[in-house]
């Protein structure tokens, strides 16, 4: 008797092998450090001009170096300038001059409206007849000027063709008198002053000729009779 026995398979399965990867994170930290620089620019240049108060009056300064702006009389292009800042409280003319024996050089002066860089030029003035300076009788600059009230002006003292070294600026604002009358508008109304002081002007009717005043420069806007009064509680002399 034969037996056959049927063969035998052994069939090995190994299981998959699944390899998971490693992910190594880094993380880096950066520290962001921020820096705020300042500038401030010199005093009596257009970025930052010198105030001179409403009620006006004398400043000194000393100009040197080259400059940085010009004005449009003169040759003030290259000589160094200092720049004001001025407010009339009043609306009329005012005076701005160099005319000193403390102003040492050939000066040009210019003011501009609104702006200092930017700005209109609405006067110049350079060699001012009669306007002295300590290097020369017409050395000066003097300035008339109709201002008005709350208006910011940018008072440059300049050198002329290079010139620059020590000088008093003077302003006079509108103070009523013939030199500096206050304006009134068109339109008129109702104004209050205070007369005081001594008398510079008088009148043709009357003895006015002892008593101070205060003058005013008026340009009507219509033409024909216009009246004139200080009747009224509030005049009281």
């Amino acid at each position: 008797t034969t037996t056959i026995a049927p063969p035998t398979t052994t069939t090995t399965i190994a299981a998959p092998t699944t390899t998971i990867p490693t992910t190594s994170t880094t993380t880096t930290s950066s520290t962001t450090s921020t820096s705020s620089t300042s500038t401030t620019l010199p005093p009596g240049s257009c970025g930052n001009p010198v105030t001179i108060a409403a009620a006006g009056g004398t400043v000194s300064g000393t100009t040197s170096g080259a400059g940085s702006q010009a004005g449009s009389c003169g040759q003030s292009g290259t000589a160094g300038e200092r720049v004001y800042k001025w407010t009339p409280a009043d609306s009329g003319v005012a005076t701005i001059q160099t005319c000193s024996t403390g102003t040492a050089y050939d000066t040009v002066v210019y003011v501009r409206s609104s702006a200092c860089t930017a700005g209109t030029e609405v006067a110049c003035s350079v060699d001012t007849t009669g306007c002295g300076t300590a290097s020369g009788p017409n050395h000066g600059s003097r300035i008339t000027l109709a201002v008005t009230a709350g208006q910011t002006y940018y008072l440059v003292v300049d050198g002329y063709a290079g010139k620059t070294g020590a000088f008093n600026l003077t302003v006079f604002p509108p103070n009523g008198t013939c030199a500096n009358p206050f304006t009134l508008p068109a339109a008129g109304g109702a104004f209050t002053r205070t007369t005081t002081g001594g008398s510079q002007q008088s009148g043709t009717c009357a003895a006015s000729g002892s008593a101070p005043e205060v003058v005013y420069r008026w340009i009507p806007g219509t033409s024909g009779a216009a009246r004139l009064e200080t009747c009224g509680t509030g005049t009281n002399y």
